[in-house]
């Protein structure tokens, strides 16, 4: 699912079965997600870490629904 600071933003881990994340350490999406859904982020494993120009890029798996 493709998101973007106009697309998918409301409500997105409500709306979609999102399983995963992939992040830009400073990027729109982490600050979004941080101020949304902290809980969510808290409780998510990083499961791989990417270096490129100018930080990392993480894979997130995101808790189970019940969570």
């Amino acid at each position: 699912l493709p998101m973007q600071i106009y697309l998918h933003r409301e409500k997105v881990l409500e709306r979609f079965p999102v399983t995963h994340l992939l992040i830009f350490q400073g990027g729109w999406e982490a600050k979004f997600f941080q101020e949304t859904y902290p809980d969510v982020l808290a409780k998510s494993k990083v499961l791989k870490a990417y270096p490129i120009a100018g930080g990392n890029l993480y894979l997130l798996e995101l808790p189970p629904k019940s969570s």
